[in-house]
């Protein structure tokens, strides 16, 4: 695996969120463990790479737990950063084998529409405008959700 030392993204979205059962995805919650000891954050890896912050675990036979994704976490912190590319693939690895699993994506929180996204391809689509533009390779970042949430 290709790992870098510093933030391997120069920009995010102001929400970027993945609901997903931690079994199903392969997903590992351990604390943070900084020069001072462990800390209180809690840290989400799919296969060993780093995916992001847990925001809450839901207490369900499925464990699902919801992740701020990596562009959104502290660039300052030195995390076990994983390139942009091996994060692409563990989060479109865990899109492809858990059909239960939601992402979300909003450039500014609340100021454009938001695309519902019916199929892997289109996911796969927006998730590689949203790397070029976290690299500040382009100016496009997709207001998406995948799958569209089923009404009650």
């Amino acid at each position: 695996m290709n790992r870098t030392a510093t933030f391997p993204f120069t920009r995010s979205p102001d929400s970027f969120w993945l609901i997903c059962p931690a079994g199903e995805a392969g997903m590992t919650v351990r604390p943070y463990v900084s020069q001072w000891g462990e800390t209180g954050e809690l840290l989400c890896h799919a296969g060993g790479v780093l995916m992001g912050r847990l925001l809450s675990r839901h207490a369900d036979p499925a464990d699902v737990l919801t992740i701020a994704l990596l562009p959104r976490l502290d660039r300052m912190r030195p995390y076990d950063w994983p390139s942009a590319d091996d994060f692409l693939h563990a989060l479109l690895r865990i899109l492809r084998q858990v059909p239960t699993a939601m992402l979300s994506c909003e450039r500014d929180t609340d100021q454009a529409g938001i695309d519902h996204l019916a199929s892997y391809g289109e996911v796969e689509q927006a998730l590689q405008l949203l790397m070029r533009y976290c690299r500040d390779d382009g100016d496009v970042c997709p207001n998406f959700i995948y799958p569209r949430p089923a009404l009650a």
